[in-house]
């Protein structure tokens, strides 16, 4: 008696093993952003920092009212962040605030002579000053130095 051996794996078997890939595909897609999105993270990031900066030299020079730029590292589970603060000590309820959060993808390193803030004075000109940031999905330094004259300021990026 001569006995029908198949080789192979049977619909169900096959079926099983499309779901579970199926399943594991779409939760590491929801779970972890692709790297386009961080790539986009990151330009849109530079984007916002370039207007607000702008528009912090403009407020400041236009009003004569001065500005603060402060860099907040990450602590705990808060994220990095980048505040453009227009501060009226003698107005508190005029405040102005205005924080953009900094990608995951990007680590701020704190210089000794900023502290953390670079304050653009009511003509508009910023104190010189040397702010680093890493990026690690690009695996690039980024160094923007603020100099005197409205508000330039110089990016340098540097490959790891």
């Amino acid at each position: 008696m001569a006995q029908n051996v198949r080789k192979g794996f049977t619909l169900l078997e096959s079926s099983v093993v499309l779901v579970l890939l199926g399943s594991m595909l779409l939760i590491s897609m929801y779970q972890f952003p692709s790297r386009q999105q961080q790539i986009t993270n990151e330009k849109m990031f530079w984007e916002q920092f370039n207007v607000l900066w702008h528009q912090s030299i403009y407020q400041a020079s236009s009003k004569h009212e001065a500005w603060w730029v402060m860099f907040d590292q990450a602590t705990g589970n808060q994220p990095a962040k980048v505040s453009f603060i227009r501060a009226k000590p003698w107005h508190k309820s005029e405040d102005i605030r205005i924080t953009l959060p900094v990608p995951k993808t990007i680590d701020y390193k704190r210089t000794t002579a900023t502290r953390g803030r670079i304050a653009i004075s009511p003509t508009g000109h910023p104190r010189p000053s040397k702010t680093i940031f890493v990026s690690t999905l690009k695996k690039e330094t980024i160094t923007i130095t603020t100099l005197m004259g409205w508000g330039a300021y110089h990016t340098t990026v540097t490959k790891k």
